[in-house]
């Protein structure tokens, strides 16, 4: 029955469940360690041991963590295999920031990615939301590309800021989702190598 209650929504024979802090802390650790390439390019290092913390406490400027869905994808075995953070009505109502959607190595390259994509995106506008935010380090080539796949457009960029060891521009991204908006379906996923 918990399941049920934490379930938000699925993704092919994969379940995308809300996270618990103290149950999930270890295995949200796990899936930042196998994901450490991905830190790697961010912060300039690996994930630090208190990796799984800070994600459940992190949360925009005048947010509150309780106020951010931090979501785990769960793979037909049962195991944790990505991460998704979301924040509904950030920056400002209508408009849902994707703060992260990291899936861990052995899960990427096979088009997951796009439909978990895909599959959050209905689960958003299913909420309320009309355009999807998100910012992609200007490091993150492949991210970039991926984004741009899905149908995001920059909308800006930020100015030089400290993330771990490295000094990053963040690319912001929106895709249109509204009924009414210019946005055309996620595109199909391109070559593997792309990703």
């Amino acid at each position: 029955m918990e399941e049920v209650a934490n379930l938000a929504f699925r993704c092919g024979g994969n379940r995308v469940v809300r996270l618990d802090a103290p149950r999930d802390e270890a295995a949200v650790q796990a899936v930042f360690e196998r994901c450490a390439a991905f830190n790697i390019v961010v912060e300039g290092r690996p994930p630090g041991p208190g990796a799984a913390r800070e994600f459940f406490e992190s949360a925009p400027g005048g947010w509150r963590a309780a106020d951010v869905e931090k979501l785990g994808v769960y793979d037909r075995d049962g195991r944790l295999i990505g991460l998704i953070e979301s924040v509904a009505g950030y920056p400002e109502p209508g408009v849902t920031h994707l703060g992260l959607l990291m899936l861990e190595p052995d899960a990427q390259g096979s088009g997951l990615g796009a439909d978990l994509y895909r599959a959050y995106e209905s689960w958003a506008a299913s909420h309320g939301a009309e355009r999807i935010r998100l910012g992609v380090v200007a490091d993150n080539e492949a991210g970039h590309r991926f984004w741009n796949r899905m149908g995001f457009t920059e909308t800006s960029r930020t100015e030089p800021l400290a993330m771990g060891e490295k000094i990053q521009t963040i690319r912001v991204m929106e895709r249109d989702i509204s009924a009414s908006g210019a946005g055309a379906p996620p595109r199909a996923p391109g070559r593997a190598s792309d990703r």
